[in-house]
Formats: structure tokens, sequence, C-alpha cells
């Protein structure tokens, strides 16, 4: 999971990561106006508008996507991320004779794993226009497994 965590975080190399696209968008926000993103996205009248909604997750006005905005979640990701991140850096892709002083416990990894999955969606929705009904890409059981442990599988007596 550490690797994982850091996989997203690691923003500085050519490779693909959450931390780097949200970079990219930082540094070419002033950019992006709704009237561009329209040229990609181009409205049918046939269904719902949906370009305004998802353009608004990551703009103030409406008019150009707010850097502020995406600085904030590129925060809330490096912010929730540093443990996972010094651990997987120094205990498990460099086992380092120092160690690392980062603890990170699992409502920490929770939290950001569940912080990667609400901003994956968000920025789906953004590039894609695809929607995910529960705003979330976590696989969801179509029964409670829990249920079998409700009645007793051999009935006593």
């Amino acid at each position: 999971m550490f690797m994982t965590i850091r996989r997203q975080v690691k923003g500085k190399d050519e490779g693909v990561s959450l931390v780097r696209l949200l970079t990219q968008i930082v540094e070419q926000s002033h950019q992006v106006t709704y009237q561009l993103y329209l040229t990609f996205n181009p409205l049918d009248p046939r269904i719902h508008e949906w370009q305004r909604d998802a353009f608004g997750k990551l703009s103030e006005d409406g008019l150009v996507v707010s850097r502020r905005l995406v600085e904030g979640d590129l925060d809330r990701a490096k912010q929730l991320s540093a443990n996972a991140e010094g651990i997987a850096d120094k205990q498990v892709a460099h086992l380092d004779p120092k160690g690392t002083e980062a603890k990170a416990t699992f409502d920490e990894l929770r939290d950001c794993l569940n912080l990667f999955d609400e901003l994956t969606v968000k920025y789906i929705r953004f590039f894609t226009g695809i929607s995910h009904a529960d705003e979330t890409l976590k696989a969801r059981l179509p029964f409670d497994p829990r249920q079998i442990f409700r009645q007793p599988l051999i009935m006593p007596g």
C-alpha cells in the first residue's frame, strides 16, 4: 500500500502520478477557460449539461479553472500522504539503515486512499465526463457478506 501511495505522490520525474497531473493543471490553470473546455467536451442538447458541473468543481467563477482550488487538492494529497511516502522511501523502496521517523496509522492510510478515490473521481469527471453513481471507484458488493453470519448454519439440538 505504501508503494501505491508513493507512486501517486512522486511528481518530479516523467512518470504518471496524481500529484504530477495536479501540478500541471495548477501551472496551466489560467489557460483553461470554460469556452476552451467546451471545445473538448461539447454540449449535447439531448443530454444533461454535465460540463458546467464538472468544470464548476475546479472553478470559482465558472469562467476559468481556479489555481487555488487545484492547489488545495494538491496540498491535501501531499499532506495526507507524507508519512506513507516517507515509509515507502526509507523502509520499503530503499532499505535505509537510518530508518525513518515517519509513522503511518491505518486511519491515515485509509484517509489517504479515500482522498485519492475522491480526487480520481473528480478529475475523471472533469477530463472525460464519465460519472460514477456513488462518487467512488470502490467496488460494491451486490449483497451483504455479513448476512451468512446472522443465521446459524447448524440448528442447535
